[in-house]
């Protein structure tokens, strides 16, 4: 028994050790704010826009649709974009309303489109005559 205690205390000892494939971290970068506006409604409706000086850059508005009806629909757009750190620029535009979060950027894959959507499963009209009672034949 004494020899299996030892053999996993020598064990997690072994994994506690520090790594030899230590790399230095990445010096951070101090951004700071280069341009911010922003605007906000009464209603809901806001929209800003901020740009840092690492490159950085983020847009969103809101609004609704059919405002002052009973279909009124609150909507966001907006963007955001950064430079890799092998230079290159990415930017995602998104859309958020009643349909869900719908991101759009060249580099997305194609699973995160909103043009590839599961299809929607009915619930058949036999569960539902059982829920209510009718049974299911």
């Amino acid at each position: 028994m004494r020899a299996i205690i030892v053999l996993f205390a020598l064990l997690g000892l072994s994994h506690c050790r520090p790594q030899s494939s230590f790399t230095a971290p990445l010096e951070a970068v101090k951004a700071f704010i280069l341009s911010f506006d922003n605007s906000f409604g009464g209603d809901g409706e806001y929209s800003y826009n901020v740009e840092s000086s690492d490159g950085q850059k983020r847009g969103e508005k809101r609004y609704i649709l059919n405002k002052g009806t009973e279909n009124e629909e609150p909507v966001v757009e907006g963007y955001y974009s950064y430079n890799a750190p092998d230079g290159k620029e990415y930017v995602v535009g998104y859309k958020a309303d009643k349909e869900g979060f719908q991101p759009e950027g060249e580099h997305l894959p194609e699973s995160a489109s909103v043009k590839r959507r599961p299809p929607q499963l009915g619930i058949p009209s036999k569960a539902i005559a059982s829920l209510s009672g009718g049974g299911l034949g």
